[in-house]
């Protein structure tokens, strides 16, 4: 499945492209330019596709442990062959920087070969029932089976190595899917269904929905045959998505708030602080682990600012103070929270002040950050 200048890229529905109906255009977040155009998967799509994955459940059921490990053991193989074209596929459709994106397909990879070794590791237990008078030599057996078909709903920032980390285990437990990528990174996705569907995962058994997120809420809260739905997003949607789903099983994988603790021992504040603002902006901040609140302690805490200003009187004053780095988004909301407050009085210079300080803060990491992805371009 390739992207084709002036023509749409269909979604996956049984083995097949669909490249009929309406389209929508995926930009580069970088430059928006044009990366290419992708069919709109619809509601009697979705439909069909839940009733393939009912079909295709008893084949995937009886699938033995062995071909589900081989079959991931494919897609991992795959990936490492065309390792390039996935790293540029991430690049295009994410804007993430080619170190990241290099990194993200060998974690892909590695997501695949895990989920293979554990597709043979999927036992059962026994439990001794002796525990009553006349239940003596009588076992109770345990034995794990498929739930059904999967609705996997994944984000943008992570459009290979969040996809598998919903497609991986289902094919080790032998669960139908029905995936709803991100409308701003499809091909990424589409192009991992396709090498699924080579290694010879069934076609029924699996599809690529570049569905609305309507069609998508109304999958999640109405289609009963669907057993289990996985969404990995922002805390707000997660929610919502759970409260509607009825008696399905949710896994729900949201934000963090990511903390980091600075101590004043630590040997090199320097590199402590040019790490923090690397977690912090790198890729923009897109990252569920990205540093969002910095603890520093007092006695190496001074507030970053433009002008100079001398260091505050500490216990160990041969050490030098540290400028707290602050990230993308806590100085996005400390700027939304201060937003319509009234600057007078002492408390509002203060709070005019500071934020002034998180946005040239955040105006400096944008400009690191542009030339982080220019000199990852060049290289």
């Amino acid at each position: 499945m390739k992207m084709r200048p002036g023509t749409p890229t269909g979604f996956l529905l049984c083995g097949k492209e669909w490249t009929e109906g309406e389209s929508f255009e995926v930009r580069s977040p970088w430059d928006q330019g044009l990366v290419g155009r992708v069919t709109i998967a619809t509601r009697a799509d979705a439909r069909q596709a839940v009733s393939h994955a009912v079909a295709s459940l008893r084949r995937t059921r009886a699938l033995p442990r062995w071909k589900r490990r081989e079959i991931l053991e494919e897609v991992a193989a795959t990936l490492t062959a065309q390792h390039d074209r996935f790293v540029q596929l991430i690049v295009a459709e994410a804007g993430k920087p080619m170190r990241l994106a290099r990194a993200e397909v060998d974690r892909a990879i590695l997501t695949f070969k895990t989920a293979a070794e554990e597709s043979a590791r999927l036992g059962g237990e026994s439990l001794p029932l002796d525990l009553t008078q006349g239940n003596e030599g009588r076992w109770g057996l345990l034995q794990r089976f498929p739930i059904g078909p999967v609705l996997a709903i994944t984000p943008f920032n992570f459009p290979l190595n969040l996809v598998a980390h919903k497609l991986a285990p289902a094919i080790a437990a032998g669960c139908p899917i029905l995936l709803k990528p991100a409308p701003q990174t499809p091909f990424t996705a589409l192009a991992l269904g396709e090498a699924i569907l080579k290694a010879g995962w069934p076609e029924e058994a699996l599809a690529v929905l570049t569905l609305s997120n309507a069609d998508t809420a109304w999958l999640a809260e109405k289609e009963d045959r669907i057993k289990l739905v996985s969404f990995t997003g922002s805390a707000k949607v997660g929610w919502d998505i759970k409260a509607r789903s009825g008696r399905k099983r949710v896994l729900l994988e949201l934000g963090g708030n990511a903390a980091l603790i600075i101590h004043g021992d630590w040997h090199d504040l320097d590199s402590a602080a040019l790490r923090t603002a690397h977690s912090a902006f790198g890729y923009a901040g897109q990252s569920c682990i990205s540093v969002q609140r910095v603890f520093v302690e007092r006695k190496i805490f001074r507030p970053s600012s433009g002008s100079s200003s001398t260091s505050p009187k500490s216990s160990s004053p041969a050490r030098p103070p540290m400028k707290a780095p602050r990230s993308a988004r806590s100085s996005g909301q400390a700027m939304r929270s201060n937003r319509g407050l009234d600057c007078r009085g002492r408390e509002g210079r203060r709070q005019a002040r500071h934020r002034r300080r998180t946005q040239r803060t955040a105006d400096h990491a944008r400009h690191s950050l542009r030339h982080q992805a220019r000199h990852e371009n060049s290289r």
